[in-house]
């Protein structure tokens, strides 16, 4: 459901990447940590809630990728962090094969249940293509701008799943839960059919792993847990048909 609030929150991420906020990237030509998860001071925020079969649907790019460096961050209004990531996989519309990221939040101010991506981190993103210059409108401003081509999710909370390996397969973990909510109510509920109960053991090996890289993943976070390649096929068959599920 999409909240005043939510819309709210969307349009002033919109206008943050219109306004070019960030400053000079410190740091940019070497591989840079993010300097905090999360800030002191975090705030509630969790922008339009969609379901899977409307992320899909919204999303104008379907990516698997990782994390290469933190670039820079704009301290100053709606706080943004900005990556560099390499793309492992396009599952919808075009991208290339290394792109700008950007997360709400920063190291001064972070939101809740939205740790800032770390290097390293392998995430499957629901992103918005970048603002073209005729829909930034401001030919002198547009000069300005240290970066054009920046990929943005169109959601806080349900645009992103976190992909963590066990041997040879992988796994998506959907930390809020909110992305999956219906699917885990009734798990038929896909084109492709049933998703694959994951074992206990399993889970546990998955959430050992998210604990280790984020503490706060056990306190306060639903995550559900899937087959990557499972994902992979749903996100396939909604694409192709260009429908949601029933």
């Amino acid at each position: 459901m999409k909240t005043p609030i939510a819309l709210l929150l969307t349009a002033a991420l919109l206008t943050a990447i219109l306004a070019g906020c960030a400053s000079i990237p410190r740091n940019a030509a070497e591989v840079k940590q993010t300097p905090v998860r999360y800030a002191e001071s975090t705030v509630y925020g969790q922008g339009p809630l969609y379901p899977f079969d409307e992320s899909v649907a919204e999303a104008d790019v379907i990516a698997d990728v990782t994390i290469v460096s933190w670039l820079d961050e704009a301290l100053e209004g709606f706080a943004v962090t900005y990556f560099s990531v390499k793309v492992n996989a396009v599952l919808k519309g075009d991208a290339p094969g290394t792109f700008i990221l950007l997360q709400s939040g920063s190291s001064e101010r972070t939101y809740d249940r939205m740790p800032l991506h770390q290097v390293g981190e392998r995430l499957l993103m629901f992103l918005k293509n970048p603002v073209t210059e005729e829909e930034w409108g401001d030919p002198a401003s547009w000069e300005r701008q240290l970066y054009k081509e920046v990929y943005w999710p169109f959601s806080m909370n349900s645009s992103y799943m976190e992909i963590y390996p066990i041997g040879d397969t992988l796994y998506a973990a959907d930390r809020n839960g909110f992305l999956t909510r219906t699917i885990s109510q009734r798990r038929a509920f896909s084109k492709s059919g049933a998703y694959t109960q994951l074992d206990d053991e399993i889970r546990n090996a998955l959430r050992g792993q998210m604990d280790e890289v984020d503490p706060f993943a056990s306190s306060g976070h639903r995550t559900r847990f899937f087959w990557y390649d499972e994902v992979v096929r749903e996100i396939e068959l909604l694409t192709e048909e260009g429908g949601e599920t029933p």
